[in-house]
């Protein structure tokens, strides 16, 4: 397989806390990670924090986490985010293999397209792929 049809790009945990803030400002503090981008005010706060090329994102959690990790397809309960190219034909791909594709492909306002997947364990991976990647997206 060439490096031209490789489709998934890189692959960022999501660290689920109860004090969000907290643990953005302990990652930059004691850790060393820089504050990649933060969103707050439409839930607990989500985020990504990076030192050396390591990211990881940062979601606070609400007291039934647990519950909406479950219930919700979108992404914002998901385990891990996986940064991708050809994200329709990819998730195409996966649902042929029988991938249990529980939301998306789907357009969002912060400029991703994602779809989650949740595997046979019950964790939920959402791959996403930067709209502007894609020369036919409008």
């Amino acid at each position: 397989m060439s490096t031209v049809d490789k489709k998934l790009i890189a692959g960022s945990p999501i660290l689920h806390t109860d004090d969000y803030e907290a643990t953005l400002n302990y990652y930059r503090d004691v850790l060393g990670f820089a504050i990649c981008w933060s969103v707050t005010g439409y839930g607990p706060g989500y985020g990504a924090v990076e030192r050396d090329g390591v990211e990881f994102n940062i979601s606070g959690k609400t007291s039934d986490v647990d519950r909406l990790r479950k219930a919700q397809p979108y992404n914002q309960t998901c385990d891990i985010y996986i940064y991708v190219r050809e994200i329709d034909e990819l998730c195409n791909e996966l649902k042929s293999r029988g991938a249990d594709c529980i939301y998306g492909p789907e357009d969002q306002a912060y400029g991703m397209r994602e779809f989650t997947i949740r595997d046979i364990n019950g964790y939920k991976l959402c791959f996403g792929q930067d709209i502007s990647m894609d020369p036919e997206h409008p």
